[in-house]
Protein backbone atom coordinates (compact mmCIF):
# COMPACT_ATOMS: atom_id res chain seq x y z
CA UNK A 1 0.00 0.00 0.00
CA UNK A 2 1.25 3.32 -0.93
CA UNK A 3 1.65 6.05 1.57
CA UNK A 4 0.05 8.97 0.56
CA UNK A 5 1.29 11.19 2.89
CA UNK A 6 4.70 11.31 1.00
CA UNK A 7 3.64 12.51 -2.46
CA UNK A 8 4.45 15.52 -3.10
CA UNK A 9 1.44 18.21 -3.11
CA UNK A 10 1.58 21.70 -4.69
CA UNK A 11 -0.58 24.70 -6.07
CA UNK A 12 0.11 24.99 -9.79
CA UNK A 13 -0.57 27.20 -12.46
CA UNK A 14 -3.42 25.12 -14.84
CA UNK A 15 -1.90 26.52 -17.98
CA UNK A 16 1.50 24.62 -16.92
CA UNK A 17 -0.08 21.32 -16.66
CA UNK A 18 -0.50 18.68 -19.50
CA UNK A 19 -3.41 16.78 -20.52
CA UNK A 20 -3.03 12.69 -20.16
CA UNK A 21 -2.60 11.78 -23.84
CA UNK A 22 -2.97 7.75 -22.19
CA UNK A 23 -6.45 8.97 -20.78
CA UNK A 24 -8.84 6.38 -21.07
CA UNK A 25 -11.64 8.30 -22.10
CA UNK A 26 -9.45 9.55 -25.55
CA UNK A 27 -10.13 6.44 -28.12
CA UNK A 28 -7.12 5.14 -28.98
CA UNK A 29 -5.32 5.64 -32.20
CA UNK A 30 -1.58 5.65 -34.49
CA UNK A 31 -0.53 8.65 -32.67
CA UNK A 32 -0.59 10.54 -30.05
CA UNK A 33 -3.17 13.98 -30.17
CA UNK A 34 -2.03 17.08 -29.46
CA UNK A 35 -3.46 19.30 -26.93
CA UNK A 36 -6.27 20.46 -28.86
CA UNK A 37 -6.64 17.43 -29.91
CA UNK A 38 -7.48 16.12 -26.83
CA UNK A 39 -9.42 19.05 -25.33
CA UNK A 40 -11.78 18.85 -28.27
CA UNK A 41 -12.28 15.14 -27.98
CA UNK A 42 -13.42 16.04 -24.21
CA UNK A 43 -15.72 18.79 -24.74
CA UNK A 44 -17.35 16.89 -27.73
CA UNK A 45 -17.98 13.86 -25.54
CA UNK A 46 -17.18 13.96 -22.38
CA UNK A 47 -19.06 17.31 -20.93
CA UNK A 48 -16.39 19.80 -20.15
CA UNK A 49 -18.45 22.40 -21.00
CA UNK A 50 -21.10 21.46 -17.86
CA UNK A 51 -18.23 21.48 -15.37
CA UNK A 52 -16.56 24.68 -16.56
CA UNK A 53 -20.60 26.12 -16.13
CA UNK A 54 -19.97 24.33 -12.77
CA UNK A 55 -16.61 26.02 -11.98
CA UNK A 56 -18.41 29.27 -13.15
CA UNK A 57 -21.07 29.13 -10.48
CA UNK A 58 -19.63 27.93 -7.72
CA UNK A 59 -15.48 28.33 -8.13
CA UNK A 60 -13.33 26.12 -7.89
CA UNK A 61 -13.49 23.93 -4.78
CA UNK A 62 -10.12 23.13 -2.77
CA UNK A 63 -10.92 20.00 -2.09
CA UNK A 64 -11.07 18.95 -5.67
CA UNK A 65 -7.30 18.10 -5.78
CA UNK A 66 -6.32 16.57 -9.54
CA UNK A 67 -3.72 13.43 -9.28
CA UNK A 68 -0.82 14.13 -11.54
CA UNK A 69 2.68 12.51 -12.27
CA UNK A 70 5.82 13.79 -13.64
CA UNK A 71 6.78 12.12 -17.02
CA UNK A 72 9.46 13.38 -19.30
CA UNK A 73 9.63 16.77 -17.87
CA UNK A 74 6.20 17.37 -17.99
CA UNK A 75 3.68 18.06 -15.20
CA UNK A 76 0.77 15.19 -16.57
CA UNK A 77 -2.53 14.78 -14.75
CA UNK A 78 -3.36 11.54 -14.03
CA UNK A 79 -7.08 12.14 -12.63
CA UNK A 80 -9.18 15.46 -13.07
CA UNK A 81 -8.51 15.71 -17.01
CA UNK A 82 -11.92 16.81 -17.45
CA UNK A 83 -11.41 19.89 -14.45
CA UNK A 84 -7.96 20.75 -16.36
CA UNK A 85 -9.70 20.86 -19.91
CA UNK A 86 -12.55 23.22 -18.62
CA UNK A 87 -10.11 25.31 -16.37
CA UNK A 88 -7.71 25.72 -19.70
CA UNK A 89 -10.53 26.71 -21.49
CA UNK A 90 -12.27 29.34 -19.39
CA UNK A 91 -8.75 30.53 -19.50
CA UNK A 92 -8.08 30.45 -22.95
CA UNK A 93 -11.30 29.96 -24.65
CA UNK A 94 -10.45 30.29 -28.28
CA UNK A 95 -8.88 27.00 -27.58
CA UNK A 96 -12.04 25.51 -27.51
CA UNK A 97 -13.38 23.60 -30.94
CA UNK A 98 -15.00 26.18 -33.13
CA UNK A 99 -18.69 25.24 -32.03
CA UNK A 100 -18.33 25.72 -28.12
CA UNK A 101 -15.87 29.32 -28.36
CA UNK A 102 -18.70 31.73 -27.64
CA UNK A 103 -20.05 29.11 -24.48
CA UNK A 104 -16.97 29.15 -23.25
CA UNK A 105 -16.49 33.23 -23.50
CA UNK A 106 -19.19 33.51 -22.00
CA UNK A 107 -18.83 31.41 -19.12
CA UNK A 108 -15.18 33.01 -18.65
CA UNK A 109 -16.53 36.42 -19.29
CA UNK A 110 -18.42 36.17 -15.86
CA UNK A 111 -15.55 34.64 -13.51
CA UNK A 112 -12.56 36.17 -12.04
CA UNK A 113 -9.50 34.35 -13.77
CA UNK A 114 -7.68 34.95 -10.85
CA UNK A 115 -9.36 32.35 -9.00
CA UNK A 116 -8.67 29.12 -11.31
CA UNK A 117 -4.94 30.44 -12.13
CA UNK A 118 -3.92 27.79 -10.22
CA UNK A 119 -4.89 24.34 -8.66
CA UNK A 120 -4.16 21.66 -5.92
CA UNK A 121 -2.81 19.08 -7.48
CA UNK A 122 -0.77 16.05 -5.65
CA UNK A 123 1.78 14.19 -7.46
CA UNK A 124 1.99 10.10 -7.45
CA UNK A 125 5.49 8.50 -7.54
CA UNK A 126 4.20 6.37 -10.61
CA UNK A 127 1.57 5.73 -12.77
CA UNK A 128 1.31 2.27 -10.75
CA UNK A 129 0.99 3.91 -7.68
CA UNK A 130 -1.86 6.52 -8.85
CA UNK A 131 -3.85 2.95 -10.03
CA UNK A 132 -5.73 2.41 -6.94
CA UNK A 133 -7.32 5.67 -6.41
CA UNK A 134 -7.78 6.65 -10.38
CA UNK A 135 -9.51 2.68 -10.90
CA UNK A 136 -11.84 3.04 -7.51
CA UNK A 137 -13.26 6.49 -8.55
CA UNK A 138 -13.73 5.51 -11.76
CA UNK A 139 -14.94 1.86 -11.95
CA UNK A 140 -16.34 1.58 -8.43
CA UNK A 141 -17.51 4.66 -7.18
CA UNK A 142 -19.86 7.00 -8.96
CA UNK A 143 -17.69 9.79 -10.21
CA UNK A 144 -18.14 9.90 -14.13
CA UNK A 145 -17.97 6.24 -14.31
CA UNK A 146 -15.53 4.89 -17.58
CA UNK A 147 -17.56 2.65 -20.57
CA UNK A 148 -16.54 -1.11 -20.17
CA UNK A 149 -14.36 -0.28 -22.83
CA UNK A 150 -12.09 2.45 -21.10
CA UNK A 151 -11.80 0.35 -18.13
CA UNK A 152 -10.50 -2.43 -19.99
CA UNK A 153 -7.91 -0.12 -21.24
CA UNK A 154 -7.06 1.52 -18.24
CA UNK A 155 -6.40 -2.34 -16.75
CA UNK A 156 -4.24 -2.91 -20.38
CA UNK A 157 -2.00 -0.18 -19.28
CA UNK A 158 -0.87 -1.25 -16.32
CA UNK A 159 -0.63 -4.43 -17.67
CA UNK A 160 1.89 -3.13 -20.46
CA UNK A 161 3.62 -0.82 -18.26
CA UNK A 162 4.98 -4.46 -16.93
CA UNK A 163 2.62 -4.59 -13.76
CA UNK A 164 1.28 -8.57 -13.86
CA UNK A 165 -2.20 -9.50 -13.67
CA UNK A 166 -2.10 -10.21 -10.39
CA UNK A 167 -0.54 -7.23 -9.39
CA UNK A 168 -3.38 -5.51 -11.17
CA UNK A 169 -5.90 -7.24 -9.49
CA UNK A 170 -4.46 -6.25 -6.02
CA UNK A 171 -4.06 -3.11 -6.96
CA UNK A 172 -7.41 -2.28 -7.88
CA UNK A 173 -9.58 -4.75 -5.55
CA UNK A 174 -10.83 -6.76 -8.39
CA UNK A 175 -10.22 -10.53 -8.50
CA UNK A 176 -7.50 -11.97 -11.48
CA UNK A 177 -10.00 -13.43 -13.32
CA UNK A 178 -12.21 -10.16 -13.86
CA UNK A 179 -9.10 -8.50 -14.44
CA UNK A 180 -8.62 -11.22 -17.43
CA UNK A 181 -11.72 -10.45 -18.75
CA UNK A 182 -11.32 -7.10 -19.22
CA UNK A 183 -7.89 -7.60 -20.78
CA UNK A 184 -9.91 -9.95 -23.38
CA UNK A 185 -12.42 -7.25 -23.77
CA UNK A 186 -9.54 -4.73 -24.49
CA UNK A 187 -8.05 -7.38 -27.01
CA UNK A 188 -11.21 -8.10 -28.76
CA UNK A 189 -11.76 -4.31 -29.22
CA UNK A 190 -8.88 -3.50 -30.68
CA UNK A 191 -9.13 -6.15 -33.21
CA UNK A 192 -12.66 -4.64 -33.76
CA UNK A 193 -11.42 -1.52 -34.62
CA UNK A 194 -8.75 -2.85 -36.59
CA UNK A 195 -11.36 -4.87 -39.05
CA UNK A 196 -10.77 -3.76 -42.40
CA UNK A 197 -14.16 -4.85 -43.60
CA UNK A 198 -16.41 -2.67 -41.61
CA UNK A 199 -18.27 -0.24 -43.28
CA UNK A 200 -17.33 3.70 -42.28
CA UNK A 201 -20.50 4.27 -40.62
CA UNK A 202 -20.42 1.24 -38.61
CA UNK A 203 -16.29 1.82 -38.39
CA UNK A 204 -16.73 5.20 -36.56
CA UNK A 205 -19.08 4.23 -34.05
CA UNK A 206 -16.99 1.23 -32.68
CA UNK A 207 -13.88 3.94 -32.82
CA UNK A 208 -16.17 5.45 -29.76
CA UNK A 209 -15.37 3.71 -26.86
CA UNK A 210 -17.46 5.60 -24.63
CA UNK A 211 -21.13 4.17 -26.28
CA UNK A 212 -19.40 1.00 -28.26
CA UNK A 213 -21.53 -2.29 -26.96
CA UNK A 214 -18.39 -4.11 -25.11
CA UNK A 215 -20.97 -6.06 -22.62
CA UNK A 216 -22.91 -7.17 -25.62
CA UNK A 217 -19.82 -8.61 -27.56
CA UNK A 218 -18.17 -9.89 -24.31
CA UNK A 219 -21.67 -12.09 -23.98
CA UNK A 220 -21.41 -12.84 -27.58
CA UNK A 221 -17.96 -14.65 -26.92
CA UNK A 222 -18.36 -16.29 -23.52
CA UNK A 223 -20.19 -18.57 -26.16
CA UNK A 224 -18.13 -22.09 -27.29
CA UNK A 225 -20.51 -21.92 -30.01
CA UNK A 226 -20.04 -18.28 -31.19
CA UNK A 227 -16.07 -19.00 -30.93
CA UNK A 228 -16.79 -22.46 -32.74
CA UNK A 229 -18.31 -20.51 -35.49
CA UNK A 230 -15.57 -17.53 -35.56
CA UNK A 231 -13.01 -20.33 -35.83
CA UNK A 232 -10.95 -19.02 -32.42
CA UNK A 233 -10.86 -19.40 -29.00
CA UNK A 234 -8.49 -18.57 -26.01
CA UNK A 235 -6.20 -19.91 -24.27
CA UNK A 236 -5.42 -20.07 -19.98
CA UNK A 237 -4.03 -16.65 -20.38
CA UNK A 238 -7.15 -14.97 -22.29
CA UNK A 239 -5.11 -14.74 -25.48
CA UNK A 240 -6.73 -15.19 -28.82
CA UNK A 241 -5.77 -18.08 -30.40
CA UNK A 242 -7.37 -18.50 -33.97
CA UNK A 243 -7.84 -22.02 -35.59
CA UNK A 244 -9.11 -20.96 -39.06
CA UNK A 245 -7.74 -18.53 -41.73
CA UNK A 246 -7.52 -15.11 -41.03
CA UNK A 247 -9.68 -13.56 -43.34
CA UNK A 248 -12.63 -16.00 -42.79
CA UNK A 249 -12.35 -14.90 -38.93
CA UNK A 250 -12.63 -11.52 -40.01
CA UNK A 251 -15.84 -11.78 -42.02
CA UNK A 252 -17.67 -13.33 -39.31
CA UNK A 253 -16.47 -11.35 -36.30
CA UNK A 254 -17.57 -7.99 -38.81
CA UNK A 255 -20.94 -8.97 -39.11
CA UNK A 256 -21.37 -9.73 -35.25
CA UNK A 257 -19.57 -6.32 -34.97
CA UNK A 258 -21.98 -4.67 -37.46
CA UNK A 259 -25.28 -6.16 -35.79
CA UNK A 260 -24.12 -5.01 -32.55
CA UNK A 261 -23.55 -1.70 -33.60
CA UNK A 262 -27.03 -1.17 -35.39
CA UNK A 263 -28.63 -3.08 -32.05
CA UNK A 264 -29.61 -5.98 -34.26
CA UNK A 265 -28.46 -7.96 -30.92
CA UNK A 266 -28.54 -6.40 -27.77
CA UNK A 267 -28.69 -7.91 -24.44
CA UNK A 268 -32.26 -9.02 -24.84
CA UNK A 269 -31.93 -10.48 -28.00
CA UNK A 270 -29.27 -12.79 -26.64
CA UNK A 271 -30.28 -13.27 -23.55
CA UNK A 272 -29.81 -17.23 -23.45
CA UNK A 273 -27.65 -19.40 -25.18
CA UNK A 274 -30.66 -20.78 -27.72
CA UNK A 275 -30.94 -17.48 -28.53
CA UNK A 276 -27.46 -17.36 -29.39
CA UNK A 277 -27.78 -20.18 -31.68
CA UNK A 278 -30.80 -18.85 -32.95
CA UNK A 279 -29.08 -16.11 -34.10
CA UNK A 280 -26.10 -17.35 -35.82
CA UNK A 281 -28.04 -19.96 -37.23
CA UNK A 282 -29.78 -16.56 -39.13
CA UNK A 283 -26.76 -15.80 -40.54
CA UNK A 284 -26.07 -16.80 -44.07
CA UNK A 285 -23.75 -16.53 -46.98
CA UNK A 286 -21.09 -14.82 -46.98
CA UNK A 287 -20.32 -13.47 -43.96
CA UNK A 288 -20.12 -17.36 -42.22
CA UNK A 289 -16.74 -18.34 -41.61
CA UNK A 290 -15.58 -21.25 -43.64
CA UNK A 291 -14.49 -23.70 -40.79
CA UNK A 292 -12.94 -26.11 -43.57
CA UNK A 293 -10.21 -23.20 -44.29
CA UNK A 294 -7.79 -23.91 -41.51
CA UNK A 295 -5.22 -21.45 -40.36
CA UNK A 296 -3.36 -20.15 -37.51
CA UNK A 297 -3.07 -16.25 -36.02
CA UNK A 298 -3.15 -14.54 -33.11
CA UNK A 299 -4.72 -11.25 -31.86
CA UNK A 300 -0.47 -9.46 -32.44
CA UNK A 301 -0.99 -10.41 -36.27
CA UNK A 302 -4.51 -9.39 -36.48
CA UNK A 303 -3.62 -5.97 -34.81
CA UNK A 304 -0.13 -5.45 -37.12
CA UNK A 305 -2.09 -6.41 -39.83
CA UNK A 306 0.29 -9.64 -40.35
CA UNK A 307 -0.60 -11.60 -43.73
CA UNK A 308 -1.05 -14.90 -41.86
CA UNK A 309 -0.84 -17.71 -43.54
CA UNK A 310 -3.08 -20.97 -44.08
CA UNK A 311 -2.74 -24.00 -42.07
CA UNK A 312 0.06 -26.66 -44.04
CA UNK A 313 -2.27 -29.28 -46.25
CA UNK A 314 -1.89 -31.79 -48.70
CA UNK A 315 -2.50 -28.83 -51.70
CA UNK A 316 0.66 -26.77 -52.74
CA UNK A 317 -1.50 -24.06 -54.27
CA UNK A 318 -2.45 -21.05 -51.92
CA UNK A 319 -4.10 -18.39 -52.52
CA UNK A 320 -2.52 -14.92 -51.42
CA UNK A 321 -4.79 -13.82 -48.63
CA UNK A 322 -5.44 -9.93 -49.55
CA UNK A 323 -6.06 -6.90 -47.02
CA UNK A 324 -9.13 -4.68 -47.67
CA UNK A 325 -7.30 -1.22 -48.16
CA UNK A 326 -8.83 1.59 -46.15
CA UNK A 327 -9.29 5.26 -48.04
CA UNK A 328 -6.74 8.11 -47.12
CA UNK A 329 -9.40 10.15 -48.33
CA UNK A 330 -12.69 11.41 -46.93
CA UNK A 331 -15.07 9.14 -49.06
CA UNK A 332 -15.05 5.31 -48.64
CA UNK A 333 -13.96 2.78 -51.07
CA UNK A 334 -16.66 2.27 -53.42
CA UNK A 335 -19.09 5.66 -52.47
CA UNK A 336 -20.22 7.49 -55.87
CA UNK A 337 -21.39 10.25 -57.62
CA UNK A 338 -24.15 9.38 -59.62
CA UNK A 339 -25.04 13.45 -60.73
CA UNK A 340 -25.00 14.78 -64.15
CA UNK A 341 -23.60 17.85 -62.79
CA UNK A 342 -20.44 18.66 -64.04
CA UNK A 343 -19.11 20.97 -60.89
CA UNK A 344 -20.53 18.63 -58.36
CA UNK A 345 -19.12 15.29 -59.65
CA UNK A 346 -15.67 17.55 -59.95
CA UNK A 347 -15.74 18.82 -56.92
CA UNK A 348 -16.62 14.73 -55.75
CA UNK A 349 -13.70 13.67 -57.89
CA UNK A 350 -11.33 16.03 -56.40
CA UNK A 351 -12.12 15.29 -52.84
CA UNK A 352 -11.91 11.29 -53.48
CA UNK A 353 -7.85 12.41 -54.76
CA UNK A 354 -7.27 14.56 -51.38
CA UNK A 355 -5.39 12.41 -48.76
CA UNK A 356 -6.92 13.37 -44.96
CA UNK A 357 -3.68 13.01 -43.13
CA UNK A 358 -1.98 15.56 -45.56
CA UNK A 359 -4.63 18.13 -46.91
CA UNK A 360 -7.30 18.24 -43.60
CA UNK A 361 -8.51 21.99 -44.47
CA UNK A 362 -8.78 21.44 -48.45
CA UNK A 363 -11.15 18.26 -47.57
CA UNK A 364 -13.37 19.75 -45.11
CA UNK A 365 -13.73 23.10 -47.55
CA UNK A 366 -14.50 20.96 -50.00
CA UNK A 367 -17.43 18.21 -48.20
CA UNK A 368 -18.67 21.53 -46.86
CA UNK A 369 -19.28 22.87 -50.29
CA UNK A 370 -20.14 19.57 -52.30
CA UNK A 371 -22.96 19.14 -49.35
CA UNK A 372 -24.61 22.07 -49.94
CA UNK A 373 -24.72 22.25 -53.51
CA UNK A 374 -25.33 18.51 -53.65
CA UNK A 375 -28.89 19.41 -51.53
CA UNK A 376 -29.63 22.21 -53.41
CA UNK A 377 -29.12 20.37 -56.53
CA UNK A 378 -31.17 17.53 -55.60
CA UNK A 379 -34.20 19.74 -54.26
CA UNK A 380 -34.00 21.43 -57.22
CA UNK A 381 -34.49 18.18 -59.47
CA UNK A 382 -37.16 17.13 -57.45
CA UNK A 383 -38.91 20.05 -57.43
CA UNK A 384 -39.00 20.22 -53.37
CA UNK A 385 -37.64 23.46 -53.19
CA UNK A 386 -40.40 24.85 -55.02
CA UNK A 387 -42.46 25.23 -51.29
CA UNK A 388 -39.28 27.45 -50.05
CA UNK A 389 -39.23 29.56 -53.16
CA UNK A 390 -43.02 30.19 -52.94
CA UNK A 391 -42.81 31.10 -49.50
CA UNK A 392 -39.97 33.50 -50.12
CA UNK A 393 -42.04 35.52 -52.89
CA UNK A 394 -44.95 35.89 -50.63
CA UNK A 395 -42.90 36.87 -47.97
CA UNK A 396 -41.45 39.77 -50.18
CA UNK A 397 -37.81 38.16 -51.25
CA UNK A 398 -36.59 38.80 -54.27
CA UNK A 399 -36.75 37.08 -57.68
CA UNK A 400 -32.54 35.91 -56.89
CA UNK A 401 -33.67 34.51 -52.84
CA UNK A 402 -32.28 31.26 -52.90
CA UNK A 403 -32.32 28.83 -49.40
CA UNK A 404 -29.27 28.90 -47.18
CA UNK A 405 -27.90 25.14 -46.30
CA UNK A 406 -29.57 25.79 -43.00
CA UNK A 407 -33.09 25.99 -44.04
CA UNK A 408 -32.58 23.28 -47.14
CA UNK A 409 -31.69 20.63 -44.62
CA UNK A 410 -34.53 21.23 -42.48
CA UNK A 411 -36.95 21.42 -45.42
CA UNK A 412 -35.29 18.05 -46.67
CA UNK A 413 -35.41 16.25 -43.45
CA UNK A 414 -39.35 16.87 -43.35
CA UNK A 415 -39.87 14.57 -46.83
CA UNK A 416 -40.34 11.11 -46.35
CA UNK A 417 -38.72 10.46 -49.69
CA UNK A 418 -35.62 12.03 -48.21
CA UNK A 419 -35.64 10.56 -44.99
CA UNK A 420 -36.84 6.92 -46.04
CA UNK A 421 -33.17 5.91 -46.38
CA UNK A 422 -31.98 7.24 -43.20
CA UNK A 423 -30.86 5.45 -40.25
CA UNK A 424 -33.20 7.04 -37.50
CA UNK A 425 -29.33 7.87 -35.40
CA UNK A 426 -28.25 9.37 -38.99
CA UNK A 427 -31.70 11.37 -38.55
CA UNK A 428 -31.49 12.28 -35.14
CA UNK A 429 -27.97 13.67 -36.04
CA UNK A 430 -28.71 15.88 -39.04
CA UNK A 431 -31.73 17.20 -36.97
CA UNK A 432 -29.65 18.28 -34.06
CA UNK A 433 -27.09 19.59 -36.85
CA UNK A 434 -29.77 22.21 -37.74
CA UNK A 435 -31.22 22.80 -34.53
CA UNK A 436 -28.64 22.51 -32.13
CA UNK A 437 -25.44 24.95 -32.56
CA UNK A 438 -23.44 23.69 -29.40
CA UNK A 439 -23.63 19.89 -31.74
CA UNK A 440 -20.36 19.56 -32.81
CA UNK A 441 -21.41 18.41 -36.21
CA UNK A 442 -23.78 21.53 -36.64
CA UNK A 443 -24.55 23.82 -39.55
CA UNK A 444 -22.59 26.21 -37.32
CA UNK A 445 -19.52 23.74 -37.35
CA UNK A 446 -19.67 23.52 -41.11
CA UNK A 447 -19.71 27.06 -41.68
CA UNK A 448 -16.74 27.29 -39.50
CA UNK A 449 -14.78 25.16 -41.44
CA UNK A 450 -14.80 28.15 -44.54
CA UNK A 451 -15.09 31.13 -42.55
CA UNK A 452 -13.30 30.83 -38.74
CA UNK A 453 -10.18 31.46 -39.79
CA UNK A 454 -9.22 30.29 -35.93
CA UNK A 455 -10.54 26.88 -36.59
CA UNK A 456 -8.37 23.49 -36.40
CA UNK A 457 -9.47 21.01 -38.45
CA UNK A 458 -8.16 16.96 -37.81
CA UNK A 459 -8.57 13.61 -39.37
CA UNK A 460 -10.45 12.13 -37.09
CA UNK A 461 -13.18 15.10 -36.68
CA UNK A 462 -13.66 14.64 -40.28
CA UNK A 463 -14.35 11.50 -40.69
CA UNK A 464 -16.43 11.86 -37.78
CA UNK A 465 -18.15 14.45 -40.25
CA UNK A 466 -18.37 12.70 -43.27
CA UNK A 467 -20.05 9.50 -41.28
CA UNK A 468 -22.79 12.04 -40.13
CA UNK A 469 -23.84 13.52 -43.66
CA UNK A 470 -23.19 10.00 -45.01
CA UNK A 471 -26.24 8.54 -45.78
CA UNK A 472 -27.49 11.74 -46.90
CA UNK A 473 -24.89 12.26 -49.45
CA UNK A 474 -26.19 8.92 -50.73
CA UNK A 475 -29.48 10.79 -51.43
CA UNK A 476 -28.43 13.60 -52.33
CA UNK A 477 -25.38 12.28 -54.96
CA UNK A 478 -27.84 10.26 -56.72
CA UNK A 479 -29.18 11.46 -60.15
CA UNK A 480 -33.15 12.42 -58.94
CA UNK A 481 -35.38 9.94 -60.76
CA UNK A 482 -39.32 11.01 -60.38
CA UNK A 483 -41.32 7.93 -58.91
CA UNK A 484 -44.19 6.92 -61.90
CA UNK A 485 -47.19 8.01 -61.27
CA UNK A 486 -49.18 5.15 -61.06
CA UNK A 487 -52.80 5.39 -62.46
CA UNK A 488 -55.86 4.84 -59.82
CA UNK A 489 -57.86 1.58 -61.30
Amino acid sequence: MSDYRKWKSADIKATSLELDAKNPRIPAGPSALTTRELIAELVQHDDVLDVARSIAARGYYPTEVMIGLEENGKKVVLEGNRRLAALKLLISPDAAPDAFKKRFRDLADGIDLSTIERVPIVFAPSRKAAAPLIANRHTISQIQTWSPVQQARYFRSLVDAGTSVAEVAKTVGFTQSQVAEFLRSDLMYQVACNLDSLPEDVRARVHDPRNFAASTVDRLLDNKGVRDWLGIDFDGEGKLVGKVEAREFAKGYSRLIADVVSGKVNSRTINSAKDIATYLSGIKGADVPNQKKKGRFSAADLLKGTETKPAPSSSSSRRKQGTAKKSRSMVPAGFRCEVKDPRIRDIFTELKKLPLDTYPNSAGVMLRVLFELSLGYYLDKSKKIQPLLAKARKDGKGSDWYPTLRQMLRHALTDAEVTKDLSPLNRKNLNKAVSNDDHIFSIDSMDGIVHNRFGTLTERVLRGLWTSVEDLLRVTLAEYKATPHKPSS
